[in-house]
């Protein structure tokens, strides 16, 4: 069984109602997500933060919505409880465990996370009876979470190793917008999400501007003073034309042009 920091050791504030009990009969799927922004090195501080904002902003009263967090040194944390209903994904708060790696956004799972991630996940498979459905937010509801390198994990069968090996690239798969402070963040197939109020100006996963489909590899701010927005990288190797890579601008007027 793994070690868990329960949430009388990191400090929980609020207490869960007893009508959420959730039969371990009834769990199907473990669905990872991620914090949606920078965290910081207190990693109990950070899962007491996540709990404030759940039960006083969002009004959840599983707080923190999560039914566990991984954070990077590897320390799991109970968030709302095992055989509790979470408040981490519609779909799948009765049948799936949320769990929440605690990695920043611009900076990829530790080892240390993804190895006690995996020790969870085989560990509440154990408990249940059957190996669950490994998953993740994104798949079962519009959101950017967990970011393209842990959905590349738990696509792969989440190796408790590393994040799988990205494609070649030339940047950053996430960049912050200088104006919301919010963030872009490319996915491989050449789609943008948004978070954090960030706007969304357009993506490279259709016919219409990446008629090639050729894979995503940066994206990156474009200056402000030629009218902001992000641009987006394509690896063109594939295409044997000459140039390995080329580069699509996303200005903040809405304009598109390759």
């Amino acid at each position: 069984m793994v070690a868990v920091v329960t949430r009388d050791e990191w400090g929980a504030a609020f207490a869960i109602p007893t009508d959420r009990h959730v039969p371990l009969s009834a769990r199907r799927a473990f669905v990872v997500h991620w914090p949606g922004g920078n965290v910081g090195a207190d990693e109990a501080a950070v899962v007491r933060s996540i709990e404030r904002q759940h039960r006083q902003t969002q009004g959840w009263l599983s707080a923190p919505g999560y039914n566990f967090l991984v954070g990077q040194s590897g320390a799991i944390f109970e968030g709302c409880g095992r055989d509790v209903r979470g408040v981490h994904s519609p779909p799948r708060n009765v049948d799936g465990f949320g769990v929440c790696v605690l990695a920043p956004i611009t900076t990829p799972a530790s080892p240390a996370a993804l190895a006690s991630t995996r020790d969870l996940y085989d560990d509440l498979s154990r408990v249940c009876g059957r190996e669950l459905v490994r998953t993740w937010h994104a798949a079962d509801f519009a959101t950017a979470c967990p970011g393209p390198q842990l959905i590349e994990w738990v696509r792969g069968g989440m190796d408790a190793g590393a994040i799988a090996p990205a494609r070649r690239k030339v940047g950053n798969m996430i960049c912050q917008d200088p104006v919301s402070g919010g963030y872009w963040i490319a996915w491989p197939d050449g789609a943008v999400h948004t978070a954090r109020g960030a706007p969304f100006l357009g993506g490279a996963n259709n016919d219409k501007a990446n008629p090639g489909r050729f894979p995503c590899i940066g994206i990156a701010p474009r200056p402000e003073a030629d009218g902001g927005g992000y641009v987006l990288a394509l690896d063109f190797t594939a295409a044997k034309e000459g140039d390995r890579a080329r580069f699509y601008d996303y200005p903040r007027d809405g304009s598109h042009r390759g």
